[in-house]
């Protein structure tokens, strides 16, 4: 009897649930934040694209709903269900919360302080209804088995300090994700290719 394959959903899970995260090292960082990483029940993962925004190391860019963690922030993962509800309108609470993927640490240069990064993923019960704020220029719904097909995978030139630098991207739908969230995407996904 053959075993049906298991679903995006339980794929997800298994890979966020089968390894902890890594931290990133014994020092402590100056600034953290946090993403929220969320997935709907058909498998799709949500990205959204910065507002063009003067000061902002990110604008423009496509990225996971999240932010710096304030004061008020009991952990990290509060930081990324707290930016979520302030730039899409969603409460990832309601959904299950699978863990947390690897901590990252911007690069040098990409913001004021050493700032260390938490992935953190949930899965939703439903579709949800979102209300951008001024953060928020769009929203997007790539499926698990597209970004894991490695389709728009690609590279370009970034002028970094005076010179240029190839970069890894994936282009999907006139949205190039590269960075920072291609690379809590690439973990999420190689921890599922695993």
């Amino acid at each position: 009897m053959s075993q049906s394959r298991p679903g995006p959903l339980d794929r997800i899970a298994d890979a966020v649930t089968r390894r902890p995260s890594a931290t990133h090292g014994a020092r402590e960082p100056e600034e953290r934040a946090a993403v929220c990483v969320v997935v709907r029940p058909g498998g799709d993962l949500l990205f959204m694209r910065r507002s063009e925004r003067d000061g902002d190391p990110w604008s423009g860019h496509m990225a996971f709903p999240g932010g710096r963690m304030e004061r008020g922030d009991a952990s990290t993962r509060a930081t990324a269900a707290r930016e979520a509800h302030e730039e899409v309108g969603l409460d990832p609470e309601v959904g299950a919360y699978l863990g947390a993927l690897d901590e990252l640490e911007s690069p040098p240069g990409s913001a004021r302080r050493r700032l260390v990064i938490t992935p953190h993923v949930w899965v939703l019960p439903g579709d949800p209804r979102l209300r951008l704020n001024h953060e928020v220029a769009s929203v997007h719904w790539f499926s698990l088995d597209r970004l894991l097909s490695d389709e728009g995978r690609s590279t370009f030139s970034y002028a970094w300090r005076g010179r240029s630098v190839e970069l890894p991207v994936v282009r999907l739908d006139e949205a190039d994700i590269w960075g920072i969230t291609l690379r809590i995407l690439d973990d999420l996904l190689a921890r599922i290719r695993a």
